[in-house]
């Protein structure tokens, strides 16, 4: 499960078209890796790094979140911890309003 989470991820990032047919990326300017995947006492863990170019709204910012979370759920039912650089993904996704 570990390796499959790994290469769907890689997959994922590695695509830097800005559509997918007809479906908008909004990672696609983002140079993320999936260096590693485990799971720890139940949890999946997973340890992302590269550089994200951070989401311009909410919408974009959900949509980045989605795509992340859809494509590790393909594998397993546990709710994954995900990392880039050492931070919470989530957290990095926040958009404030101002």
């Amino acid at each position: 499960m570990e390796e499959d989470i790994l290469t769907a991820l890689n997959a994922l990032f590695s695509n830097h078209n800005q559509y997918v047919g007809d479906l908008y990326n909004p990672m696609y300017q983002s140079t993320i890796r999936a260096k590693g995947v485990e799971m720890v006492g139940g949890e999946v863990i997973v340890q992302l790094n590269g550089s994200l170019v951070r989401p311009k709204d909410s919408c974009e910012s959900q949509r980045m979140r989605d795509q992340v979370w859809y494509t590790i759920s393909q594998f397993t039912s546990t709710r994954p911890i995900v990392y880039l650089n050492n931070a919470l993904l989530g957290d990095l996704l926040v958009v404030t309003n101002k």
